[in-house]
């Protein structure tokens, strides 16, 4: 739960995150939480999304809270709700899954404890998952408990205080680490010459498209609409490193055309 005005400082940095994504990317639900867990909306492309709905959903939870004398934040229940209840779809599984939560508190109503949810952000079941996880006005023990709960390589917890500036700046972070995530840096090593360039691309290209391209380390995987690539060229010889931008989802299929998600298989 928060107070009113953070939630408007909050939405308005939740607002430069939907300006950020696609129009094709996917949201799956918009949640608030008091002493329960609530959902506002279903799974759907980005340009179905209302950002306005979801906002006065937080503002009458900050209503709520502002007239009660026990404010109730069940943040562990929260997390746990909305992991175990993510799409199973194997359509699913290949994109990049991103989780913003934002609170003004720690947990004082949940029913799952402090142990279970580290457990389940250790191990989520849920492939390309990531958590940002943002914390204002927090106290410092608040703080050092949600850092150790976001130590998974896969989670980041930004601490920041509870004016407007601050707030903002979090969700400006989220960004950047969203859309650092977008992106697949793969080193190719050419032999100079303009067809064999060519080659080189071309099975570049086709390997992302297959979801792999296998190097001289580990397969780098770019699938589905969550996953970008920039292909670095780099020629032998006095010749410079060329950068390329590839557009992960250049030729959207007709369920993205129709703005149509895929249905959800919990």
């Amino acid at each position: 739960s928060c107070t009113t005005q953070r939630i408007v400082d909050a939405m308005d940095g939740f607002q430069a995150v939907v300006k950020a994504l696609r129009p094709s990317d996917l949201v799956y639900k918009f949640w608030t939480f008091d002493s329960i867990v609530k959902s506002h909306t279903g799974i759907m492309h980005l340009s179905k999304f209302d950002l306005q709905r979801a906002s006065n959903a937080a503002k009458a939870l900050a209503n709520d809270s502002d007239h009660s004398t026990n404010c109730s934040t069940s943040l562990y229940d929260a997390l746990k709700h909305v992991i175990t209840t993510w799409p199973k779809n194997t359509e699913y599984k290949s994109l990049q899954k991103e989780l913003i939560v934002f609170t003004d508190g720690g947990d004082n109503s949940s029913k799952t404890s402090l142990n279970d949810v580290e457990i389940l952000l250790g191990h989520p079941q849920l492939a390309n998952f990531h958590l940002i996880l943002i914390g204002c006005g927090l106290d410092e023990r608040t703080k050092a408990r949600l850092e150790e709960l976001c130590a998974p390589v896969h989670c980041k917890f930004f601490a920041e205080d509870a004016d407007k500036t601050s707030i903002e700046r979090a969700f400006h972070r989220s960004v950047q680490s969203i859309q650092s995530r977008r992106k697949l840096t793969l080193s190719l090593e050419t032999s100079g010459g303009a067809s064999a360039d060519t080659a080189m691309i071309q099975n570049a290209l086709q390997g992302l498209g297959l979801g792999a391209l296998m190097g001289g380390g580990p397969a780098a995987v770019a699938r589905g609409p969550g996953a970008g690539a920039a292909l670095a060229i780099g020629g032998r010889g006095r010749s410079k490193p060329k950068i390329m931008e590839i557009e992960d989802d250049p030729a959207p299929s007709r369920r993205n055309r129709a703005n149509t998600p895929p249905k959800v298989r919990p």
